[in-house]
């Protein structure tokens, strides 16, 4: 009976957003971003940095949504621009991580430096139509997050009911 209130419970979170972790990953550990602030970046194919990480994007839930990296590629028609890069196309190798002072990381990008043009330029009007995007999005999951957590509830108490009913 209390392993399926446990997971009654974490079911519960789960839908009201307040676990945020998914069940399935392990954890990956700390990341410092100070550390990811100016760690230089690399283009799928390309053995020289192409850039460097020059701020992070988070939403409503401090969740990381992208990384903005300025580009420092001479020969590419994307030199002198700050792209926005989605969560998922790039990864973060550490470098070093035994002394918070210390940390030091990489990110590589699943893309060539031609395959880069199809980034967003990160300039005000993007950051202005992606913030009203983000609390679009964010309200309707609000409200999806509460009717589902308030028919969790519902559901909750209608079984402490029936079974209080049960046991008189």
């Amino acid at each position: 009976m209390i392993g399926k209130i446990k997971n009654g419970l974490i079911f519960g979170l789960m839908i009201s957003g307040l676990l945020f972790v998914p069940l399935a990953e392990a954890a990956q550990g700390l990341y410092s971003m100070k550390a990811l602030m100016d760690a230089p970046v690399y283009a799928e194919g390309h053995s020289k940095s192409i850039g460097e990480v020059d701020n992070v994007i988070v939403d409503e839930q401090m969740k990381i949504t992208g990384i903005v990296i300025d580009v420092d590629v001479s020969a590419s028609s994307m030199d002198g621009k700050k792209l926005f890069v989605q969560t998922g196309l790039f990864r973060l190798k550490t470098e070093r991580d035994t002394q918070l002072d210390d940390v030091r990381y990489k990110v590589y990008l699943n893309e060539s430096v031609a395959g880069m043009t199809h980034y967003p330029v990160v300039d005000n009007s993007w950051w202005q139509t992606a913030k009203q995007a983000a609390s679009a999005v964010w309200e309707k999951t609000k409200s999806t997050a509460r009717s589902a957590w308030d028919a969790t509830k519902e559901a909750t108490r209608n079984v402490l009911d029936t079974i209080r009913e049960k046991t008189q």
